[in-house]
């Protein structure tokens, strides 16, 4: 970091105030910490702002309309905060005409510069009726940096997004037809916002480039009653229109020469046409599997324009869909210009999972039938926001066998196997092309005969705002999708944000209504760039921040038991959708006399038959997801898996991951469980270690815990003295001091003298242990010479297994010797009953006798302690004291809240 001198501290203060709009600063100094709205409307004023990470001194923050139902205009200042806490006031910089524009801001492409002043006197107007009829929302930027020359300024921009619905842009350019295009909003309009051609981008991440546009559709899109379609291309304000020279122009009448054909490209067509012209083009339905157009918007020396046709063959060209699957390629460590894209590297590549789509349902593991008479199957992946946030993404498709034998190709050859985005020029051998950023279009694969070739990606510009990104790639049609997320919900009839809500009579559990603001079964989800999860942080405040529902502390959801529910972005099931894969986790709950779900999880925990589908050990409290879409907006049950809600009834903190293992994305939820740890009356404990309260413990997925408890494996068995050894074992920690252990791996907790306790009982302590992000952590970081096994579903453990190689032993408390006072806490023979779940369990090789057996194993700590004994009388009375969900123990509620009390979660009012 460079040091700033007084002098240099003392001549940026005056230039605030003395010269408003110039306020000078060492560009890679990052000066400001904070920035709020000032405004007269109620609900834009103090709204605080988001600062953008990885650029220096920049915020922002969204602008939802529907919050501003009733508001045409709203006036804007701006208060920014320094590193020292110095607060400045920025309005409209008046006193620069010729290089400011009207405080007016009218501007919604996100270009235009509005510059600020901390002598501003004058308030910045921003037009929300202007802005409505063409979005749903906007992102207002709010920047301090030089853009003219050594000089810095602030600058507010805003950009609009979301279009809305009916939406035309004058200047935009629509691809029209009769048959197949609509205006949703005016029935008398040809011009849709999903036909609107998208500008190319020079390579690089360089400028969009306006006169070189490009537009995709696919086949099955054409009514399948009709031959054909007409078709033209037009200007949104109508002054351009380009149509044929021809009456009857029939797209693929002229074969072209094998020089333009690639890859999957049956068919490249390019022409001139005319503003002047009546002709329509003409299109026969099958031609191909789908379409790519380019156009031209600058005239030749004739005054005509270029229309330019690729028709697209399935599969991407290839006789054969590669079974290895298909790998999306890209920067998605952090998404800037000058990343250097290893796609042998795992960092650079995602593996995008595999569905097949027919009648608008998508399968997972569809029968042969469905597999051979698909209507299209699809590759797909979601890639969360990186910490640095967004800025522009840099994407392309390889073959998983082209990525296995990179190592065997020269780098030029391998770059050439990239499946590439259709923009301008892609059909040349010998042009490195332009970049695309549209969000939907064609696909293309370089010919197997080409020798050079071209270097397009996929390279739009993205919202800061947004949490997420879906890539779809219709191998069918040889085309791909990109949808960007913002507004996580979890919603369905399952969840509401309180249990009284969740007995009233109710028929919205699916309802898409009001898609910006959180309603009754549909709370809104907040992302985390650093820990890559969406948490509950209760009902947001209208223009509440990200970071700000981050600031406030999280919230447990009530769940109702047997209930469905789903994870979706924006409610709109058209988009992208977290739903339950091909692993459906066991219910954990059963139906009592009166109809009333109730725990079952002691006797059926456990993993479902068919979970080594996909060996993640999708549980209740751990399950695995999928991404999915389906073809309507609204909640369709043939369409979608939900996940059903198999524990009782209560409330529950949840979060949801995007998270990378290896090479492919996992996406799951997590929620807290709490797990039973025994203390015997332990006033004559003989062992100096003062550890009275313990659990064996297995399961499935990686656990945190508490740093007050210790954690043991058996790393000896002295059968000589019946001692098993424990030996302390070193966790890994997270930041906030809890132990990770191992998915899996068997150990005993401990935890130390907690309280004087009185009665001759045995006491119970439910202790809530979070499961860790990585769920199937350290499943290769098990001790070697532990003598633990995991027992984690209940079943019966033998005292020998069926060859009689080695001997079995639970954990508990018994008496060694019928002359004993103390009962012995360590491993004893199997009784006739089943093992409880999430234990573990001494084996020891050998075949031991019965007899010998008999007295069990004492534990000695480090081979040195004594073994740990308490008093007779071991009944599993009920414990009659309260705990937090964290653990903690208290005499009795004192707050409202949720408790654990004799094993059973109560809520305090």
């Amino acid at each position: 970091m460079k040091k700033v001198s007084l002098l240099c501290r003392l001549i940026v203060l005056l230039a605030a105030f003395a010269f408003p709009a110039e306020m000078l600063a060492d560009d890679s100094t990052d000066n400001y910490k904070s920035a709020t709205s000032v405004s007269t409307n109620e609900t834009a004023n103090g709204k605080a702002f988001t600062k953008k990470r990885g650029a220096t001194d920049t915020f922002y923050r969204e602008i939802t309309f529907s919050n501003y139902k009733d508001v045409d205009n709203i006036d804007l200042t701006f208060k920014v905060t320094d590193n020292n806490g110095n607060e400045y006031h920025l309005g409209y910089y008046a006193t620069d005409p010729t290089n400011n524009p009207t405080s007016d801001i009218t501007d919604f492409t996100g270009t235009q510069k509005y510059l600020c002043s901390t002598a501003g006197d004058q308030k910045f107007t921003l037009n929300i009726n202007a802005l409505r009829e063409k979005y749903n929302k906007c992102t207002l930027t709010l920047t301090f940096n030089n853009i003219r020359g050594d000089h810095q300024y602030w600058y507010v921009t805003v950009k609009g997004t979301e279009v809305a619905p009916g939406a035309v842009f004058d200047d935009a350019y629509y691809f029209v037809s009769p048959q197949l295009t609509k205006n949703p909003v005016n029935p008398e309009s040809l011009l849709c916002e999903s036909f609107r051609f998208s500008p190319s981008r020079q390579r690089g991440g360089g400028l969009e480039l306006g006169e070189y546009q490009t537009f995709n559709f696919r086949d099955f899109l054409i009514d399948k009653n009709l031959d054909e379609i007409e078709y033209w291309i037009q200007r949104g304000d109508g002054k351009v229109v380009y149509k044929a020279y021809q009456e009857t122009y029939e797209l693929g009448k002229d074969k072209p020469g094998t020089d333009n054909l690639r890859g999957n490209i049956l068919n490249h067509e390019a022409y001139d046409c005319a503003n002047d012209h009546k002709g329509v083009f003409k299109l026969k339905r099958g031609t191909g599997q789908s379409y790519t157009f380019f156009i031209n918007t600058q005239p030749n020396s004739q005054n005509k324009r270029t229309l330019e046709i690729i028709v697209n063959d399935k599969n991407l060209g290839r006789r054969e869909i590669d079974e290895n699957g298909y790998y999306l390629v890209g920067n998605f460590k952090k998404a800037a210009a000058d990343i250097d894209i290893k796609p042998n590297e795992i960092d650079g590549r995602r593996e995008m999972r595999k569905s097949w789509f027919k009648g608008g349902i998508e399968y997972l593991d569809p029968t042969e039938d469905i597999k051979s008479s698909a209507d299209s199957i699809l590759f797909r992946v979601t890639i969360p926001k990186p910490a640095e946030g967004w800025n522009q993404l840099y994407l392309a498709v390889f073959a998983a066998e082209d990525i296995k034998n990179w190592g065997n190709y020269d780098i030029n050859v391998a770059w050439g196997k990239a499946i590439r985005p259709q923009v301008q020029w892609i059909y040349k051998d010998d042009s490195y092309g332009l970049d695309g950023t549209a969000l939907h279009g064609g696909l293309t694969t370089r010919r197997a005969d080409a020798t050079l070739y071209t270097q397009q990606a996929l390279n739009p510009q993205v919202d800061d705002s947004y949490t997420s990104y879906t890539f779809s790639m219709n191998i069918t049609t040889s085309t791909y999708n990109l949808v960007f997320n913002k507004g996580m919900y979890i919603m369905g009839p399952a969840v509401t944000a309180t249990e009284e809500e969740s007995n009233d009579a109710d028929t919205e559990g699916w309802s898409i209504a009001d898609a910006d603001h959180q309603t009754k079964h549909a709370l809104r989800m907040y992302y985390n760039r650093d820990s890559r999860n969406y948490t509950y942080h209760g009902k947001p405040d209208a223009g509440e921040t990200t970071e700000g529902m981050l600031a406030k502390k999280e919230q447990p959801i009530y769940i109702k038991a047997g209930e469905p529910f789903l994870f979706v972005y924006n409610k709109d099931f058209t988009k992208t959708i977290f739903m339950g894969d091909r692993v459906s986790p066991k219910s954990l709950v059963i139906k009592d006399k009166n109809g009333v779900y109730c725990s079952d999880e002691m006797n059926v925990y456990g993993l479902a038959t068919n979970d080594n589908d996909n060996n993640n050990h999708d549980t209740q409290y751990v399950n695995y997801l999928r991404t999915g879409s389906t073809s309507s907006t609204t909640y369709n049950p043939d369409f979608v898996i939900t996940c059903d809600f198999g524990l009782p009834s209560g409330y529950y903190y949840i979060r949801l991951y995007i998270r990378q293992d290896e090479d492919i994305q996992k996406i799951y939820y997590l929620l807290n469980r709490a797990y039973t740890f025994y203390r015997p009356y332990a006033d004559k404990i003989e062992d100096k270690t003062e550890y009275d309260t313990f659990k064996s413990f297995c399961d499935y997925h990686a656990v945190l815990v508490p740093e007050d408890i210790a954690i043991f494996y058996v790393s000896e068995a002295r059968q000589a003295d019946m001692e098993a050894v424990l030996t302390p074992y070193t966790a890994e920690k997270t930041a906030d001091g809890r132990q990770i252990l191992p998915a899996g791996m068997p150990v005993i907790l401990a935890k130390k003298y907690a309280g004087k306790e009185e009665g001759n009982k045995l006491l119970t302590e439910d202790i809530v242990m979070e499961y860790y992000e990585e769920p199937n952590y350290g499943r290769d970081k098990h001790v070697k010479n532990n003598l633990l096994k995991g027992q984690i579903e209940r079943k019966h453990i033998t005292l020998h297994d069926a060859e009689k190689t080695v001997t079995n032993y639970l954990f508990g408390y018994k008496k060694r010797n019928g002359s004993d006072k103390p009962a012995t806490i360590g491993f004893y023979q199997p009784g006739e009953g089943d093992c409880s779940i999430n234990t573990a369990y001494l084996q020891v090789p050998g075949n031991i006798s019965p007899t010998a057996a008999s007295k069990g194993w004492r534990m000695v700590f480090d081979g040195g302690a004594t073994d740990v004994s308490s008093i007779e009388a071991a009944s599993a009375e009920a414990d009659n004291s309260y705990y937090t969900l964290q653990g903690m123990k208290i005499a009795r509620p004192t707050t409202k809240g949720i408790y654990i009390h004799n094993n059973k979660k109560i809520i305090i009012k």
